[in-house]
């Protein structure tokens, strides 16, 4: 089960603001400068972190493989956040969120902020809105009404047989399309 991931963002006090109308969450400073937790009421704490869009996770300098380490030395063998001061266009990273929002309320947030908004099927069975934070991140949003459909075609085995159904070569990566 996922817990949490994390998303990039150029305004990342926006982004969970407005994560947090279209999913649900409630939100709160993170630690790292800038970013910010977005939690969800479920019975995963699932949760997103949201950092500023040149952040970069990097392994910890420390002795890896063993014990656990005492307080005052977990800095040095923790994951390091550094910033990258590279521009970032997009990303492949992304997820997808049920929202208690309808369409034309999920559509009125992204004409607010000026964001790409999409309600497309990826399948026959498998519809969601794709929603772009700040128009280069893509966040998922799976209405209600489609929830069931959209848990179904995304299980392994009927993911890979609708690709296979459809041309994917799923070996080599290729969609099928130029």
């Amino acid at each position: 089960m996922l817990i949490h991931t994390s998303l990039p963002a150029r305004d990342p006090e926006l982004v969970s603001r407005v994560l947090c109308e279209v999913a649900g969450g409630t939100r709160c400073h993170h630690p790292y400068p800038g970013a910010y937790y977005v939690g969800f009421e479920d019975d995963s704490s699932t949760a997103v972190e949201i950092y500023p869009i040149d952040t970069q996770l990097q392994p910890g300098t420390g002795p890896a493989y063993g014990e656990l380490a005492p307080p005052e030395q977990f800095r040095e063998n923790m994951v390091l956040y550094t910033r990258s001061n590279q521009e970032v266009k997009c990303i492949a990273t992304h997820i997808a969120l049920t929202t208690p929002l309808s369409l034309d309320e999920i559509y009125a947030v992204a004409k607010r902020e000026k964001w790409r908004a999409v309600y497309c099927s990826r399948r026959i069975e498998f519809r969601l809105v794709e929603f772009w934070l700040e128009n280069q991140v893509l966040l998922e949003l799976i209405l209600e009404q489609d929830l069931a459909d959209a848990t179904a075609a995304l299980k392994v085995d009927a993911f890979n047989r609708d690709h296979r159904k459809h041309g994917y070569d799923l070996k080599g990566g290729s969609t099928g399309t130029p």
